[in-house]
């Protein structure tokens, strides 16, 4: 066997799947959702992150229309993407034998790579179009129909192109090549022909909700229903720390968000507070699209949140944080940052130097909002 377990971390920049879904080189995952609910967006927030992290990005286009291309090469023109990215793109307009063929040939460029021990990411946007052209083409050879008018052999298709993602060992060269494709579902059907084909052939999903999506939660990744099974395994030892209670904490606070709605009557102290900070995870989590947040401010701002540094905040601290923290500690001690990714463990040093860093921003902040309520209160009277 010229293969190795999956042992290294792979950094999708997205913290939510950094902390409760984390993703290995060599891994094959899979994202399932409805239309317009963010799927080429984490796709293309994880190429955005392997910015100098020496790993090739591949983003192979199937089936997109000219005017989704253009946003995606727009968007790696603007963060310098390029340097370390290859587009392989089969567009609406092409054939179908071109759709088909397509991620054969990122597969194969990925391999390339791979194969002289280098880290290769590929993202296949996406899969259901594939399964669309595949289909149009056996159809038109006289192939008989099987289920949804797919052919018998749709699963082959699929798992034989999965199979190439893998983590070689040292003496194949140690590279790694990591699969992403996306599914679309209709109205979150999961128990559609290809997308539970997938779900069977690869090491973990992302689900994403439409409900999260309008209620404004980015990325709408349902925790519940979403899995890696390489799991915390290939986490640094100071994610998984700072995040083991994270995805029960927040699928706990979602129960009791939904109870809460339905409740008549006045809610008790312990309901209030345990929704309060339920709240509070839940803006730590948000993120902005095209913004991916590196493993050492994840690993500080789960810390902050594990030893009750956020208790005193409320939502608009929370996002003064998120957006003003990362600058501060770079500012104020930018070393921290390199031996925390050094060590990959929280020993007392670091724990120490990111309390003191924590505690001196959280500070200034609720000086800050203290003098502004004290201000809107002397302009109320």
């Amino acid at each position: 066997m010229d293969r190795a377990p999956l042992s290294r971390s792979f950094e999708t920049g997205i913290k939510l799947i950094d902390s409760m879904l984390p993703l290995g080189k060599g891994q094959r995952s899979l994202i399932l959702g409805d239309k317009m609910t963010g799927k080429t967006t984490i796709g293309t927030d994880i190429i955005l992150n392997q910015k100098g992290k020496d790993v090739l990005c591949i983003y192979c286009g199937i089936g997109k229309t000219a005017s989704a291309m253009g946003k995606v090469v727009s968007l790696f023109k603007e963060h310098d993407c390029f340097e370390y990215t290859t587009i392989l793109c089969a567009p609406a307009s092409s054939s179908p034998g071109q759709q088909y063929l397509a991620p054969y040939a990122a597969c194969s460029i990925g391999e390339y790579f791979r194969d002289r021990g280098k880290d290769v990411f590929v993202f296949f946007d996406d899969f259901t179009k594939h399964a669309w052209a595949y289909r149009e083409l056996s159809l038109l050879m006289g192939v008989p129909p099987g289920r949804d008018s797919y052919p018998g052999d749709i699963f082959y298709l699929h798992s034989r192109m999965i199979e190439r993602a893998a983590q070689l060992d040292k003496q194949h060269g140690g590279g790694s090549m990591t699969f992403i494709p996306v599914v679309e579902l209709l109205e979150g059907d999961l128990t559609a022909y290809v997308p539970t084909n997938l779900v069977s052939m690869t090491d973990g999903q992302l689900f994403l909700n439409a409900s999260l999506f309008n209620e404004g939660f980015r990325p709408a990744v349902d925790v519940g229903l979403s899995v890696s099974r390489v799991g915390s395994k290939v986490q640094w030892k100071a994610t998984k720390e700072v995040s083991k209670s994270l995805r029960m904490e927040f699928i706990q606070f979602k129960e009791l968000l939904r109870a809460s709605k339905l409740q008549a009557s006045g809610q008790s102290e312990e309901t209030r507070e345990n929704l309060r900070a339920g709240k509070v995870l839940q803006a730590l989590l948000t993120q902005p699209a095209n913004k991916p947040v590196s493993i050492e401010i994840q690993i500080m701002s789960f810390f902050a949140k594990e030893n009750q540094l956020f208790k005193d905040l409320e939502l608009p601290h929370m996002q003064e944080f998120l957006t003003g923290f990362e600058p501060y500690a770079k500012e104020s001690d930018p070393s921290l940052f390199s031996l925390i990714r050094e060590k990959q463990v929280l020993d007392d040093e670091i724990k120490k130097r990111m309390t003191r860093i924590l505690e001196e921003y959280i500070g200034t902040l609720k000086k800050k909002f203290q003098v502004e309520d004290e201000g809107a209160v002397v302009e109320t009277a």
